[in-house]
């Protein structure tokens, strides 16, 4: 099934000095070395470990012939690409990371059946052969799993009142992976050219960059969305916030389910619980599972 589509995994990558790129980057001085940097190691990944596939970087930037070099030695194309859609003014937080709405509705031109991309700074592990075949059916994007108190999310709920009048709380999916088949993604893309062109007739500005506008077009599309958190996970290793490793402190989930304890951990936690009795107390169980 699969094999026998053209598939293209794409990194996205601009630059401009009048525009404000990602937060985490603000000190850093050597943006684009940074961000090549970040791109050979997700190329090249996605590439080893999934040969069949076409791999690129779409950027508006001439890349250096230090980093053409490796490209070339991994069979990785370069698409330049001009950054002329999904612009704002150049004071808008997050402005570059709009440039992969731009770049994915260029590579929907470009002879593929399904398309992936990928954030720049990831790391691919194995094959997406199972992602191909879901591209057929829905757009794939990563839901970031935010209870409704996380405060983004209810930033990001807001926004979308204060800008549309939708009040029930949205889906945070992530801007960092979106995956379909052309045909899919012609119509996603299409959607998020509509919301583009409404905030520019009402001049709204968004703190939440390209999130904004992709999360806005699955609600519209939603019938043809599903989850892509089967391949894809995200993993804040130096901050306060541990998306997934530490599901129990920020971001906490309420519910453990935890098939392969039952005759271990689990029984751990009902020695102590006999043992403690009422001296158990909230948050207990996370330092026993631990252990």
């Amino acid at each position: 099934m699969a094999n026998e589509r053209k598939k293209l995994i794409f990194c996205a990558y601009a630059a401009d000095s009048n525009m404000q790129s990602g937060e985490n980057v603000i000190n850093i001085e050597d943006k684009v070395s940074l961000y090549m940097k970040n791109a050979v190691t997700a190329l090249v990944s996605a590439k080893v470990n999934n040969s069949e596939c076409e791999v690129a970087l779409v950027t508006n930037v001439n890349v250096s012939e230090y980093y053409k070099n490796i490209f070339d030695k991994f069979n990785i194309k370069i698409f330049k690409e001009e950054f002329d859609k999904f612009k704002f003014d150049n004071n808008y937080k997050w402005g570059l990371a709009f440039y992969k709405l731009c770049a994915l509705e260029k590579v929907l031109t470009y002879d593929y059946d399904s398309y992936l991309f990928l954030d720049a700074d990831t790391y691919t592990q194995n094959s997406l052969a199972d992602l191909w075949d879901e591209t057929q059916y829905n757009v794939m994007l990563h839901n970031h799993i935010h209870r409704l108190s996380i405060p983004d999310c209810k930033r990001y709920n807001q926004e979308v009142e204060n800008f549309c009048g939708i009040t029930a709380p949205l889906t945070n999916y992530s801007g960092g992976f979106i995956a379909g088949s052309k045909t899919l993604l012609n119509r996603f893309i299409n959607i998020c050219v509509g919301i583009y062109n409404e905030m520019l007739e009402k001049n709204f500005q968004t703190s939440f960059g390209d999130e904004f506008i992709t999360r806005l077009a699955a609600e519209k599309m939603k019938e043809n969305i599903k989850e892509a958190n089967a391949y894809i996970e995200t993993f804040w290793t130096n901050v306060h916030f541990y998306l997934t490793t530490t599901r129990y402190k920020y971001n906490a989930i309420s519910s453990f389910h935890l098939p392969d304890e039952k005759n271990r951990g689990l029984i751990k936690v009902f020695e102590y619980i006999v043992k403690n009795g009422d001296k158990v107390k909230k948050g207990d169980v996370v330092g026993i599972l631990g252990t």
